[in-house]
């Protein structure tokens, strides 16, 4: 069985970063985060969104984009201080 590098939580300064550029740029912040899963698939919903946007599907594509970002940085936030309550 493969050896796993221990998951480390973020900081709370790194989480409210990771937030606030999920905030402008859904996605990027979720990578720098360490959860570049979650952060390819925002980019990717972000950019099909964008051409998108002349038939209200785009705006829907982007919208989604935006909150997941949001959610994930909501998400590195918690984790930053659960890890401060031990």
């Amino acid at each position: 069985m493969p050896k796993q590098k221990p998951q480390t939580k973020p900081t709370l300064t790194i989480a409210i970063i990771v937030l606030l550029i999920n905030l402008i740029l859904p996605g990027i912040g979720s990578i720098i985060g360490k959860k570049p899963k979650e952060g390819i698939w925002q980019i990717v919903l972000f950019i099909i969104g964008i051409p998108l946007i002349l038939i209200f599907l785009g705006i829907v594509l982007i919208f989604t984009a935006w909150i997941w970002g949001i959610v994930t940085g909501i998400k590195l936030i918690a984790e930053s201080q659960n890890g401060k309550n031990k």
